[in-house]
């Protein structure tokens, strides 16, 4: 075949280098370590200025191997779907794993949000997606129709976060952001915090302007209004402030944001650590 012909991802005297490493694993499950390269391929005919083309690209994902059954994996579930139904109507707090079904109590409907949330604990963040996008359209279909009841809500918001969360993980930043910016609707300050911690490690040209409009909402608030949780966000957006500056090269900027910082116990050691690099940068730029 041709040159031309040729279709395929690889093309012709290319490699893409996979290696497996096993990780251990139980009677029910085997971990599979997957670590991925696809070389910069030098083609003769591929002219371009991007400036990413030559380098490699590297991926890592742990891939598991089920060895149950579909019928164990739906009792299973059952399992804990009834036991959150008999621990509701007693009255009973909820642990782990009924928890994770709550929000979702429906014969079938939660069989995905448990699974995606096991999965998960087991950081094996390919197949959590698959469960939580399950959840996602499935209840993006009744949020469309107006049909979505308010404990369903609490589980697509959830399922948004997850989604987000694993994609980040794989640091895989734009997939990851369109989920977490659904999260923003509901006004968590926790997802708000893994939102901006998803723009920071993205280079996105929105962190500085979401970070400033953040502090200028929280600089509106009453004295009384200032909860723990709210003034543990406000010093997360001014060392995310900072940071933003020192990765924009305004390290002027940031040497007197974390300068200010040094008066607070709750930034005090994460500010000399970041005083410290700049001196560095500063030393290595002079």
């Amino acid at each position: 075949m041709d040159d031309d012909e040729d279709q395929s991802f690889g093309r012709t005297n290319n490699n893409i280098l996979i290696h497996l490493r096993g990780c251990g694993g139980g009677k029910d499950t085997w971990f599979i370590r997957a670590s991925i390269m696809i070389p910069a391929f030098p083609l003769e005919d591929d002219k371009t200025y991007i400036r990413t083309q030559n380098q490699p690209q590297t991926f890592t994902v742990l891939l598991a191997y089920d060895n149950t059954n579909s019928a164990q994996r739906i009792a299973e579930y059952h399992t804990v779907y009834n036991n959150a139904i008999k621990k509701i109507r007693a009255g009973e707090p909820l642990g782990e794993p009924e928890s994770w079904v709550q929000h979702l109590l429906m014969p079938d409907g939660g069989h995905d949000l448990y699974w995606g949330n096991k999965v998960l604990r087991e950081k094996r963040y390919w197949d959590a997606i698959v469960y939580f996008e399950n959840v996602y359209y499935t209840l993006k279909e009744l949020w469309l129709k107006s049909k979505l009841p308010d404990d369903a809500q609490v589980a697509f918001y959830d399922s948004c976060y997850s989604i987000g969360w694993c994609y980040a993980e794989l640091k895989l930043y734009e997939r990851a952001l369109f989920y977490l910016e659904i999260c923003l609707l509901r006004g968590n300050i926790a997802d708000k915090v893994e939102y901006i911690n998803c723009l920071v490690h993205s280079k996105d040209v929105r962190t500085m302007w979401f970070i400033l409009s953040e502090l200028q909402q929280l600089s509106q608030l009453k004295e009384n209004e200032f909860t723990d949780e709210i003034i543990s966000y406000y010093h997360f957006l001014h060392r995310r402030r900072g940071y933003v500056l020192i990765d924009m090269g305004k390290l002027d900027e940031a040497q007197i944001e974390f300068t200010k910082m040094l008066e607070d116990e709750v930034n005090k050691e994460f500010a000399q650590r970041e005083l410290e690099y700049i001196k560095q940068l500063k030393s290595t730029q002079s």
